[in-house]
C-alpha cells in the first residue's frame, strides 16, 4: 500500500518549487503571449514556438510544420474563452 501523505511530504516541496520555476520562466511567457489580444506577430509566434520546443513538441518535425503548429495553437487560443 502506498502512503500518499508520505509521498506528498517527500515530493511536494520539490514539485511546488518546480512549478514556481516554470511559472517564472517559459510557461508564464507563453501564457502571456496566448492571452495577448494584439495582432499575432512574429514576437508572439516566436514565444509560443520556443515554449513548444522546450516541451519537446517538435521532435522530428521540420521548421515549416513547427510554425504551422505554433499558429494553430494561437488560433485555438483565440477561439477559446479566457478564464
Amino acid at each position: 500500500m502506498i502512503d500518499l501523505e508520505a509521498v506528498i511530504r517527500h515530493f511536494g516541496p520539490r514539485a511546488v518549487k518546480s512549478l514556481k520555476k516554470h511559472a517564472e520562466s517559459g510557461d508564464s511567457i507563453a501564457i502571456e503571449a496566448m492571452k495577448s489580444k494584439l495582432e499575432p506577430g512574429v514576437d508572439r509566434v516566436t514565444k509560443i514556438r520556443c515554449w513548444l520546443r522546450d516541451y519537446n513538441v517538435f521532435q522530428g518535425i521540420d521548421d515549416p510544420r513547427r510554425i504551422a503548429i505554433t499558429k494553430a495553437v494561437l488560433c485555438w487560443r483565440s477561439s477559446t474563452r479566457a478564464p
